[in-house]
């Protein structure tokens, strides 16, 4: 389909324009990254929709996508539904969506990009999303290159497309890796790159870690904050610290017994990050090689980057949600009990987490392949 969309942009030039659907997610951003790897010249509007239920913390979800937006070139468009926010769209119905009915997606997401659409100058537009084949038998039976009778009117031509169709979720998360692109600190801790750079792995490490994604199963959501102790030279933080790791501490003692021991945390503020970089270079002298011992957090705890909390959150989820967003899962859960009606069909939140173990499941430690 990339020869598709090369053979219309020479047909039309500048009158054709890509829309990235971005929403700060691992898919997402896959896909805006292969569509400025094969269009980099090409008109592209990155758009995120703002359900008025995103993640805030411990990144906000809108600055995070910002972010990844101009690590590619491009500024972010927001849109919204002027009328109705996700939680006052529930209360107003009365009941939740459903996976049969996502008014959430219609109403809040497809509805305000399309209005978006409808404003552009360009008479081609392909709309593209990150949607993929292996997430679901529903989504694997859709078409990923699809003509829009409904957009396509007033002279303007609207095709809807799925770049990253065919990848699974190895595909997608070793193009993270590999890129330096990264995750949004929600994220399961096995989601997320090595605190090294990627490229510096030789052959047999790279099998390893091949090895080690065909691991990844649903059941990982939840688990909880891992620690590790690792020793990293200031090349390799600085590849770490662009990447979302909480580094608890950093432990440095160079010639004439510099030291720093304190928190240095991963803000919504991204030039905590920079921060970081300078604090660590100050520290090693500016010895590139010069050894770190890091106290590594990988504290994420869901495998979707949607809302707060999704209708197509397992229970898994739904408990790391009540351990790691208390607020968002107080507002459901309220919500719930004054509308009478529950977004799982079967039981409300609360009851799921009275029906829980103790909140002190079981911990990973993971163990990445040696790269010394």
């Amino acid at each position: 389909m990339i020869d598709q969309v090369r053979e219309l942009v020479s047909q039309y030039g500048d009158q054709l324009a890509l829309v990235a659907n971005v929403s700060g997610g691992k898919d997402s951003s896959r896909m805006l990254g292969l569509l400025r790897e094969h269009f980099p010249t090409i008109k592209t509007y990155s758009v995120m929709a703002d359900t008025g239920f995103e993640h805030i913390a411990p990144i906000p979800a809108i600055h995070w996508t910002t972010h990844i937006s101009a690590r590619f070139g491009l500024p972010l468009n927001v849109v919204r539904n002027p009328n109705k926010t996700y939680l006052q769209m529930i209360e107003r119905r009365g009941k939740f969506p459903s996976p049969k009915f996502r008014q959430c997606t219609s109403d809040l997401k497809r509805g305000p990009v399309q209005t978006f659409i409808r404003h552009l100058p360009e008479k081609v537009i392909i709309n593209c999303t990150g949607i993929r084949a292996e997430e679901s038998r529903n989504r694997a039976k859709q078409n990923p290159w699809k003509f829009d009778a409904a957009l396509s009117k007033a002279g303007r031509t609207v095709i809807n497309w799925m770049p990253i169709f065919e990848e699974s979720l190895k595909d997608v998360l070793r193009w993270h890796w590999e890129s330096g692109t990264p995750l949004h600190p929600v994220y399961v801790p096995v989601y997320h790159a090595l605190p090294i750079s990627f490229a510096s792995l030789n052959d047999t490490q790279r099998f390893a870690i091949d090895d080690y994604l065909d691991d990844v199963e649903p059941e990982w959501a939840s688990e909880r904050s891992q620690w590790s102790v690792r020793e990293i030279s200031l090349y390799e933080l600085e590849n770490a610290a662009s990447r979302p790791l909480l580094l608890e501490r950093l432990d440095m003692t160079m010639a004439g017994g510099s030291r720093t021991d304190g928190p240095i945390m991963l803000d919504d503020d991204l030039s905590v990050v920079d921060g970081m970089h300078r604090i660590a270079a100050a520290y090693a002298g500016g010895k590139r090689n010069a050894k770190l011992k890091a106290f590594v957090r990988l504290s994420g705890y869901l495998r979707r980057f949607s809302c707060r909390v999704c209708i197509f959150a397992t229970e898994a989820d739904i408990r790391a949600i009540y351990e790691h967003d208390r607020e968002a899962f107080d507002q459901v859960s309220a919500l719930e009990q004054r509308i009478g009606f529950t977004m799982r069909a079967d039981q409300s939140l609360l009851q799921i987490i009275e029906a829980a173990p103790s909140m002190d499941t079981r911990q990973y430690r993971i163990e990445y392949p040696c790269t010394t």
